[in-house]
């Protein structure tokens, strides 16, 4: 059975809502910030993933994020990429109450993806590559996304009229590489 191109995203919120109380307990021996305490008494009614991402990537640098195949990323390394991505996209005005599709293999870049997306305060559309591309044409002149985000071997799948990020292109690594990573 295949899952859906978010279900990294899905086990990525899974494990940072089950390490919120590991995060909450280390801090217990420095003070506690005000943010950090408020986000655990609320996690329970209105989780901000977000935040508690934050704070994971904050108090946990050096402990394994995700994994994927033989690739894997600590939680400071994922918030450094999210990041850039995120740094881009709001340098092409991509922000809240905008939508951005992303057509991936599931990868390491995939869950970056996500995140980067949800940082710049965009919401993420995820497009499965191996849907029919009369279905993938539907959905984006539906959503009519501000961006899609995709590699160099799936562009051909989608209309000529989208406005495309392609994460393998030497232009789009060199303006990710040259952004901040915080």
């Amino acid at each position: 059975r295949r899952r859906s191109p978010s279900a990294g995203m899905y086990t990525l919120l899974a494990h940072i809502e089950a390490a919120e109380a590991r995060v909450v307990s280390r801090c217990r021996t420095r003070p506690r910030p005000k943010v950090l305490t408020t986000m655990a008494t609320t996690a329970h009614k209105h989780p901000n993933y977000m935040a508690i991402f934050w704070w994971l990537a904050i108090l946990t640098v050096i402990e394994l994020a995700v994994v994927f195949a033989e690739q894997s990323l600590t939680y400071a390394e994922l918030n450094a990429r999210a990041n850039q991505l995120a740094h881009v996209l709001i340098g092409q005005g991509i922000g809240p109450e905008q939508v951005v599709a992303l057509a991936l293999p599931r990868s390491l870049e995939l869950i970056i993806t996500l995140l980067g997306i949800l940082k710049a305060g965009a919401a993420y559309l995820p497009l499965d590559p191996d849907y029919p591309p009369e279905r993938l044409a539907f959905m984006l002149a539906d959503a009519q996304p501000a961006r899609l985000i995709t590699i160099t071997a799936l562009v051909s799948q989608f209309p000529a009229a989208a406005a495309l990020i392609c994460l393998d292109q030497p232009e789009t690594i060199a303006a990710l590489s040259a952004l901040s990573s915080t």
